[in-house]
């Protein structure tokens, strides 16, 4: 990928796992790798600041996630819920810069506001930070007890996850400008 030789060897101890993201490009996950190792946990030919920008739906409400993981999960408890209005867009990566073609892409498609929902820690703060900023996209922090959905669900199971996800759905829904 991107003249990138992987060397991968099918590691039991070294998992990856493949997306494709915006219909044509790959990513390589390596869950195991630490984030400071030599060997990197994502490499992507994705050229785009957002992983799934063809999934994207008219809406009145967008939800920004930074991995897949958490938005597998958002999207499960988004069906749990019945609510078929709020789309799901996921972050190539937390420190992504929006050029304004996607950012004016992503307001075509909404009627109301984006959130940003990244992880509770520094970086993940920070750049909900910036977004806001920049952007307008309004930050969400699903939980101070674990760094993102994903974590919180491990930690606290599903039930207790999908009322924390309903709170900050019925935030948004109450947020909405009436037309």
């Amino acid at each position: 990928i991107n003249n990138f030789d992987t060397n991968y060897g099918n590691d039991p101890k070294d998992p990856c796992y493949s997306y494709t993201i915006n219909s044509k490009f790959t990513k390589l996950y390596f869950p195991q790798r630490l984030r400071h190792s030599d060997k990197p946990r994502f490499i992507t030919n994705n050229i785009l600041p957002i992983d799934d920008i063809t999934s994207i739906f008219k809406c009145n409400d967008i939800l920004m996630v930074k991995s897949i993981k958490d938005k597998m999960l958002c999207i499960q408890m988004l069906e749990d819920l019945s609510i078929k209005d709020i789309c799901l867009q996921t972050a190539s990566s937390e420190t992504s810069s929006f050029p304004n073609k996607i950012i004016n892409v992503l307001n075509s498609y909404k009627q109301h506001h984006i959130y940003g929902m990244f992880d509770a820690d520094i970086a993940g703060l920070k750049a909900m930070d910036m977004n806001e900023l920049q952007y307008g996209i309004k930050p969400l922090i699903f939980s101070h007890n674990a760094k993102d959905p994903t974590d919180f669900a491990k930690a606290y199971g599903y039930s207790k996850t999908l009322k924390t996800f309903k709170e900050h759905i019925d935030y948004i829904i109450s947020k909405r400008i009436s037309y």
